[in-house]
């Protein structure tokens, strides 16, 4: 058996006492390294070093670390944290090669270590042993504390007054910064993320677009904000990147892009407008009823097979030839296939599918209309036995009161005073009518043009 404390060499498969040189995760024992690192001329510095044997590129280990970059950052002239097989990791970056384990304290998966500067013996993350340090009372950041003639705790840089200066702005650093002021860091890495992410596009014109676009971003918000927003913006360029130059003047073009990037205060679009880009308002309202109608189609037909789903299907497909030959608008099939997901989620734990559209209705009597159409072509074209139930205004108070009690809000508040008005007064008002709503007493004054109406108030009930 080999003793504890002998090593294992890599190369010849002995167990020594020292290990001589550790390159690329690999160990070499004193003969090993004399044998694998012969005496060569590093490129760089021009001085006689041990060199390995395939290193084509003939850089010492000393001069390696300074002009190859972090394999995962890039960056040169950092610290060396451990150099792999692949290429050297930097301080920073170097913790991610480690394994995460369980924190003593927060319980959290991370990169832990004893606490011992801290006083505490077991595992720990950094951010926990960052709450464990004491403040500077002058400064106020957290670090070691020393005691100084006066006999106050300070951290070293109060103590030694040292100051730091930001290398890009000469502008004097406060706090734990030592190198660059929060602007300047934010510009560099603004300037860092924006060429990578540039490298996800394939051709030139749309990496020089996005370029533009971050530059735009940049000067118009800020650096703090292009450097830290830009990453969700990098699909929309990805989106548009075989499209033509006047893709948004076509439907099927602007149907493929999310909407959420073609929102008036959006910053892409902002950013095209600013290019001389004109964006056609009801085509964008087109676009989003059809993306909206795939992505409902998309979900009614990953649901669980039903005949219900088949008899939704099939309507869809009826109504989509209707909408390419220009009878129904695409606001119609929209709302009809948001009323039909919303049937679909119902049927789920209801015993029929005439026991989940009653329940919808129930819950969300404005749907009404939406799923009238399918209900008719259901009746005449399967056998669900499905049929449009009677209006119930007490019904509809019901479930517009659980409503308000489950997550009080103005919303749900003004639809139970609707309800509330039908019910007792057999006042039937649109929800876009204007009314006031005065709490008087135990109750709610409700004037429509010239008429006051008085009905009960939900919040009695909740109080109770």
């Amino acid at each position: 058996m080999e003793n504890s404390n002998e090593k294992h060499c890599d190369q010849c498969g002995r167990f020594v006492d020292r290990i001589t040189r550790r390159y690329k995760e690999e160990s070499y024992c004193l003969n090993c390294y004399l044998r694998c690192f012969p005496h060569s001329v590093c490129s760089e510095c021009n001085k006689q070093k041990r060199i390995h044997y395939s290193d084509k590129k003939r850089i010492c280990c000393s001069c390696y670390t300074k002009v190859t970059p972090c394999v995962r950052c890039r960056r040169t002239g950092r610290p060396i944290g451990k150099v792999t097989s692949s290429g050297p990791f930097c301080n920073s970056c170097y913790r991610y090669l480690q394994e995460q384990k369980k924190c003593s304290l927060c319980g959290k998966m991370d990169v832990v270590s004893q606490g011992l500067s801290v006083g505490v013996d077991s595992l720990i993350c950094d951010s926990c042993r960052a709450r464990l340090r004491p403040k500077c009372p002058r400064c106020g950041i957290r670090r070691k504390l020393y005691e100084v003639d006066s006999g106050a705790l300070v951290c070293y840089r109060c103590r030694d007054n040292i100051k730091y200066y930001c290398t890009g702005c000469d502008v004097e650093l406060t706090g734990k910064e030592k190198t660059l002021c929060p602007l300047c860091s934010a510009k560099r890495l603004n300037k860092i993320r924006k060429h990578q992410n540039a490298l996800n596009l394939n051709t030139l014109g749309s990496r020089k677009l996005f370029i533009e676009f971050v530059n735009w971003l940049e000067k118009t918000r800020n650096s703090f904000d292009a450097a830290h927003k830009q990453n969700r913006y990098i699909l929309f360029f990805q989106t548009i990147e075989p499209f033509p130059n006047d893709w948004y003047l076509t439907l099927g073009f602007l149907t493929k892009v999310d909407g959420r990037y073609l929102r008036r205060s959006a910053m892409p679009r902002q950013f095209l407008e600013s290019k001389g880009v004109v964006f056609d308002e009801r085509l964008l309202v087109t676009a989003m009823d059809l993306r909206t109608i795939d992505i409902n189609t998309a979900i009614l037909e990953e649901t669980r097979p039903s005949a219900l789903q088949d008899a939704i299907l099939e309507y869809i497909s009826l109504r989509k030839s209707q909408l390419e030959e220009g009878n129904i608008k695409a606001r119609t099939l929209r709302f009809e296939t948001s009323a039909m997901k919303s049937l679909i989620d119902h049927n789920r734990w209801s015993k029929s599918p005439q026991k989940a559209l009653e329940s919808l209705l129930r819950e969300a009597p404005g749907m009404r209309a939406s799923i009238f159409k399918f209900v008719s072509f259901a009746r005449t074209n399967t056998n669900l036995g499905m049929f449009m139930p009677k209006l119930n205004a007490e019904s509809g108070i019901v479930a517009a009161l659980k409503r308000y009690l489950n997550k009080p809000s103005s919303k749900a508040f003004r639809v139970y005073t609707f309800f509330a008005l039908d019910y007792f007064h057999d006042c039937y008002l649109p929800r876009n009518a204007k009314i006031h709503i005065k709490e008087v007493g135990d109750g709610l004054e409700v004037t429509f043009k010239s008429h006051t109406f008085w009905v009960p108030s939900p919040t009695r009930i909740l109080k109770k």
